[in-house]
């Protein structure tokens, strides 16, 4: 189940909760609110640190390609050299 749909299922469990007597609707319902939007929130935390750790990968990823092209451009200049 992806994280959106955990969600929606979360939300949509909370709304189908039984009610006690006496319950006051609209604080139910705000209740329900704050959850998803604390929910979702937390999910988008997540989602940031995801990306900070996919970008760090890439800059890295970057780094060794630059360095790579550098130590194979000396290569071919030694083969050129020597030949």
């Amino acid at each position: 189940m992806s994280l959106g749909q955990g969600l929606i299922s979360h939300a949509l469990d909370k709304e189908k909760a039984p009610m006690t007597a006496g319950a006051d609707l609209p604080k139910v319902h705000s209740r329900v609110w704050t959850s998803n939007i604390a929910s979702v929130s937390s999910a988008a935390n997540e989602t940031g640190r995801a990306a900070t750790g996919v970008l760090k990968a890439a800059a890295n990823l970057s780094s060794q390609s630059t360095s790579l092209t550098s130590e194979v451009d000396s290569f071919i200049s030694q083969v050129r050299a020597v030949a």
